[in-house]
């Protein structure tokens, strides 16, 4: 009975064959093509850059020349440099996000959308009023 308990208490070692199972090799082009496409039909990537263009042509009058080219540049650099430091960032956090996690999240998310639609029905009935 005592070397029953000691088997079962005991680690047991996995079958001495296996398979070698060959995972898909990365593609990292098919990645950004992806990205790009993915990115290309948002609606709010074409409201970005509208707003840009009339915000550098109409206020900064950035209209022809090389104040356009360089401000459209950094432009550029900037949305990449943001991009990728959301990538990078995205997968140090996936290690983070469990299930328990998100459930707390929906909880919490869900309590201040109860909130802002009781907050938006009070000022549609005083009027709109935002504070007060």
């Amino acid at each position: 009975m005592r070397s029953d308990f000691i088997i079962l208490l005991s680690k047991r070692e996995g079958p001495k064959w296996f398979r070698f199972i060959q995972r898909p090799k990365k593609k990292p082009l098919k990645y950004i093509l992806k990205g790009f496409i993915i990115n290309g039909i948002t609606p709010m990537v074409f409201i970005f850059w509208i707003g840009t263009i009339s915000i550098a042509t109409i206020d900064f009058g950035y209209s022809t020349g090389f104040e356009f080219f360089i401000f459209f540049l950094a432009l550029l650099s900037t949305v990449l440099a943001t991009d990728m430091t959301k990538a990078f960032l995205a997968d140090k956090l996936r290690r983070l996000i469990t299930h328990r996690f998100l459930m707390i999240m929906n909880v919490v998310v869900g309590v201040f959308l109860i909130g802002f639609g009781i907050r938006l029905l009070f000022m549609a009935k005083n009027g709109l009023q935002l504070f007060g």
